[in-house]
């Protein structure tokens, strides 16, 4: 039986700066319960010509997700780029889909 619920890393980009001028980039990882979800055809197609293919897809609860920063998601040890994250207000989830891995 496949599993519907997995354990996935968020990874927030932040920037400090150090001195006048001089920005210091760490990346802040926060796990989050997810589900993956099935990308279809149609989207796959679209993706690619914007020229960025899809990956992943996951659903995930919205009261982890903030869209400023999100730049990465790591997925039993691989680490993915995010592509897009689209936050639904009605049902307090939000759809993080991913582009290459690093």
């Amino acid at each position: 039986m496949p599993k519907t619920r997995l354990i996935i890393e968020l990874g927030y980009n932040t920037r400090e700066e150090v001195e006048n001028g001089v920005w210091e980039t760490s990346v802040t990882w926060v796990k989050a319960k997810a589900s993956e979800q099935r990308i279809y055809q149609r989207r796959t197609d679209q993706a690619l010509k914007d020229g960025l293919p899809l990956t992943k897809r996951f659903q995930v609860r919205g009261h982890h997700i903030t869209q400023r920063g999100l730049d990465y998601v790591k997925v039993d040890g691989v680490t993915y780029k995010v592509r897009s994250v689209t936050v639904d207000t009605s049902s307090h989830y939000a759809i993080i889909e991913t582009r290459e891995q690093l």
